[in-house]
């Protein structure tokens, strides 16, 4: 059997230029998705858990975040892959009663270039169902695995996208 799929993902954002920041961890475990954010880690931002469209949200997350550990996207009873063209593919992974699917799209070479799909977004109290677009680029050789360095994030809403993450891999380490 294929490993559980599962991450837990911890960040600082540094907002102000004093010594005040943000913490976030969110995380898929065992089945379940949960997202918390703090300021200093003492007051409380907000604290989502438990729910059907958190746990599909979060495996999306990590079905998606899978190009820098590829060999997660290798097939599996878990991960399924469709052919929709010479250029893109799409994978589906199931845990228990949780599944996220994916449009992925290729370079000429092979490289992921653009992930796509729908995810749920906290939306007040409430996830909304959004499109997601993930686009990633200057791959790098480490330990032997061909990964994207440099990538971003984007809700596609109604009054027009939202890129909320961007960043660049510095340095990646493999056990």
């Amino acid at each position: 059997m294929a490993a559980t799929p599962g991450f837990v993902w911890d960040a600082q954002l540094h907002l102000t230029p004093w010594p005040l920041y943000v913490t976030v961890r969110d995380s898929y475990e065992q089945g379940v998705g949960s997202s918390r954010a703090s300021i200093a880690r003492f007051l409380p931002l907000g604290h989502q858990q438990g729910t059907p469209e958190i746990a599909a949200s979060a495996l999306w997350r990590y079905l998606a975040e899978a190009v820098w550990l590829p060999t997660i996207l290798l097939p599996s009873e878990r991960l399924t892959w469709t052919a929709l063209s010479d250029k893109s593919a799409r994978a589906t992974l199931t845990d228990g009663t949780v599944t996220a699917t994916a449009e992925f799209s290729f370079t000429p070479e092979g490289a992921i270039e653009r992930i796509t799909g729908d995810r749920y977004r906290a939306v007040g109290s409430g996830q909304v169902l959004t499109p997601t677009v993930g686009q990633h680029r200057a791959y790098t050789r480490i330990f032997g695995m061909m990964i994207p360095t440099e990538g971003e994030v984007t809700w596609l809403l109604a009054s027009g996208p939202h890129t909320y993450w961007r960043g660049r891999i510095r340095s990646a380490t493999y056990e």
